[in-house]
């Protein structure tokens, strides 16, 4: 697989039955409202938003940053609790959901078992988080 940069990286199946503890959601290529609405209704995130209910259902932490945060919306995952994303998309994402309070102030915001960061280098943010071991509860 390639990055947007033409950076490889490796990718590797997870086996069916793996219930992961955490997911980390990447952002989609695409940073503008006009691209990024097709792109949610794309049937690799409609199938992607599928497999991580199923995750958060059997108790999988979620975590997104900048536009990924659109695919946790999108699958309901952040619906009645708090999210942050870039602060040019924040109009569309208010207007697109409306249960989730967003506040893209903020860099990283935990609620529940998801986790989202906002800004551009947003990602940045989030695995430093996720390094100091600043994790979403996760049920034993």
């Amino acid at each position: 697989m390639r990055s947007g940069r033409g950076l490889g990286i490796p990718v590797q199946s997870i086996p069916l039955g793996v219930e992961p503890d955490m997911v980390v959601v990447p952002a989609l290529s695409t940073t503008t409202p006009d691209s990024l609405v097709p792109a949610l209704a794309g049937r690799d995130v409609l199938d992607a938003a599928e497999q991580l209910r199923a995750w958060h259902a059997s108790g999988s932490a979620i975590a997104a940053s900048c536009v990924g945060t659109f695919v946790l919306a999108n699958a309901g995952l952040l619906d009645d609790g708090e999210a942050t994303t870039t602060w040019w998309l924040g109009p569309l994402f208010r207007q697109r959901y409306p249960r989730i309070l967003l506040d893209e102030s903020l860099m990283i915001v935990s609620s529940g078992r998801t986790v989202t960061a906002g800004a551009s280098m947003g990602h940045l943010d989030l695995a430093l988080w996720l390094i100091r071991g600043k994790r979403p509860a996760i049920p034993s």
